[in-house]
């Protein structure tokens, strides 16, 4: 079983313009994950002799490392295929020393006679292994309310501990084992006869983003708090842990979950450039379907492409994003990027291409002052520059930060780490398009609409099965 990362970075940009999406493994996880490299130069494709030869190499922040090129059965552990660089990550990849999560950074070095060219560092995040028989301890605790407590504002812990969510949470552990109970419900459970509360992980949301019990204190990947952190140094390790790895981020997108997407035009088929399903647009030749999986989409020529401007984009100066979609199905050819318009004129900032299915994503960092005012960004999917395709798209997400939070691998499978609620997204929607089946109850100013719509909109009408419909449209 393979797992395949694809990579693109451009060799002839300097380190600001690197953007290199982090890989996520787990402890032991290896002989899985294989990286599919593309190299750029100013953008455009710089294929990798067949002649050249690599070498890995790796080093953890703490200074240590090494280099391979061959994996420890003796296989060699690149190779080159039109064009790209294939590489299997070794174990040592896969080795976390004493935190719950370990960085790794990763270059590759091609060789070629007198010739040397080595990549940027390639970020791998290494969750460390659960440790445990998975036998029952006994021990059901209410700390819930602390860990929330703790992660709204360290200064309202309501302990006497001063803050201290390692003494504060083995608090609370001591008081439950000397206590008969006294409770009417914990996390909404009520105590049986016997006077407890029996709690699972599903019943208690701190217990299953932690990891369970261990010795009698709450534990993290098999591991107590108090081997996790020093109070004295670093007493809120733990939440941010969670808060970071755990919480799917904000989505900057709308309309953005392609099994059920909010569709006021109510067409299944959208085959000509402009509107599509709300907040998305056909700004070249391209298909779309809606079916029960996601959009299917079609690329009858080159460079078709559907995408979305985003509202306010100034807001992003300065910061990192990552763009994700998840595809069910793919031709080859996929394209997923991020472009700018500017007087009319587009500029494209990044892009990838991959053959591969599943969650498929890069990472990009904005100038402080990249944006300007009147600049228009736009993230589009579509094919290449020289032949047609046919793609799956369940889901698309674009998001603060340096990893991926759309989809997570369950037994092999991609799952999506959320389901939007429609009806928010139809409200999020509504301030860019809203449709009347009468005339004379469609306003006509942006404050007038439930909800208002981002500005005053342009008005007009469609007909659907002989029925006419008024439109009000202020989209980007």
């Amino acid at each position: 079983m393979k797992i395949y990362h694809t990579v693109s970075i451009d060799l002839a940009r300097d380190d600001a313009c690197v953007h290199v999406p982090a890989l996520s493994g787990t402890e032991g996880d290896c002989g899985t994950h294989v990286l599919q490299m593309r190299l750029l130069q100013n953008g455009s494709d710089w294929p990798v002799p067949d002649d050249a030869t690599a070498l890995i190499s790796y080093a953890r922040l703490d200074g240590t490392g090494g280099t391979y090129d061959t994996l420890p059965d003796g296989e060699p552990a690149w190779s080159i295929k039109d064009g790209l660089v294939y590489v299997e990550l070794a174990p040592a990849c896969f080795a976390v020393a004493t935190k719950p999560w370990e960085e790794i950074w990763l270059t590759v070095t091609l060789l070629r006679g007198d010739s040397q060219i080595t990549t940027r560092r390639i970020p791998i995040v290494v969750q460390r292994s659960l440790v445990g028989d998975g036998e029952d301890t006994g021990v059901y605790v209410n700390f819930s309310s602390v860990i929330r407590q703790y992660i709204g504002d360290t200064a309202e812990l309501n302990t006497e501990n001063n803050g201290n969510i390692v003494e504060a949470v083995n608090e609370v552990l001591e008081k439950c084992e000397n206590s008969a109970g006294g409770v009417s419900t914990v996390c909404g459970i009520a105590p049986s006869d016997d006077g407890n509360v029996h709690l699972v992980a599903e019943n208690v949301g701190a217990l299953s983003m932690y990891g369970g019990i261990v010795d009698g204190q709450l534990s993290m990947d098999g591991n107590r708090l108090t081997d996790l952190c020093d109070p004295e140094e670093n007493a809120d390790a733990v939440p941010k842990y969670w808060v970071n790895r755990r919480i799917a981020g904000k989505n900057l997108l709308d309309n953005w979950y392609f099994k059920n997407p909010v569709n006021q035009r109510g067409a299944s088929f959208y085959g000509i450039v402009g509107p599509c399903i709300d907040r998305w647009a056909i700004a070249s030749e391209m298909e779309v379907s809606i079916t029960d999986s996601g959009l299917d989409i079609c690329c009858p020529v080159a460079s078709g492409r559907l995408g979305q401007f985003l509202e306010n984009p100034m807001s992003l100066n300065g910061q990192t994003v990552t763009a994700t979609v998840l595809l069910t199905y793919n031709d080859g050819g996929f394209v997923v990027a991020l472009q700018l318009i500017r007087n009319e004129e587009p500029i494209s900032l990044y892009q990838i291409e991959t053959d591969m299915t599943g969650a498929v994503s890069f990472t990009y960092t904005f100038g402080s002052q990249q944006i300007q005012e009147g600049d228009r960004l736009c993230l589009y999917f579509g094919n290449d520059d020289t032949t047609g395709g046919n793609y799956g798209l369940a889901a698309a997400k674009l998001e603060l930060g340096r990893h991926q939070t759309l989809a997570r691998m369950e037994d092999s499978e991609w799952v999506l780490n959320e389901i939007p609620d429609y009806t928010g997204q139809l409200m999020h929607c509504l301030r860019f398009f809203q449709i009347f089946r009468t005339q004379s109850l469609r306003p006509a100013y942006a404050e007038d609409f439930r909800p208002p719509m981002r500005g005053d909109p342009t008005l007009s009408t469609f007909v659907r099965d002989d029925v006419t419909y008024y439109t009000a449209s202020a989209e980007l």
